[in-house]
């Protein structure tokens, strides 16, 4: 995995429409990311949606499973439709 530095990421916000942002706590870093990249979105005017689960660990949502972050593709849609892209 390439990693993308915090003004790399800034950047590519200039391009885009909307940002849904995910991550689960216990899988580390990703969550102070997630903190850290939604307000600079939102100054850059890009409709963007954090979301940071308190268990889930590394790949959550992409197996089945019972934790409140399986259901993460739900809240994905309901923020491109909330904001019209739908």
């Amino acid at each position: 995995m390439t990693r993308v530095s915090l003004s790399e990421a800034i950047a590519y916000a200039l391009l885009m429409l909307c940002a849904f942002l995910l991550s689960a706590y216990d899988d580390g870093r990703p969550a102070v990311t997630v903190a850290r990249l939604y307000p600079q979105l939102k100054e850059l005017g890009v409709d963007a949606e954090p979301h940071v689960f308190s268990q889930g660990g590394h790949g959550f949502g992409m197996r089945p499973g019972e934790l409140a972050g399986a259901r993460w593709p739900v809240r994905a849609h309901d923020m491109v439709k909330d904001i019209g892209l739908l």
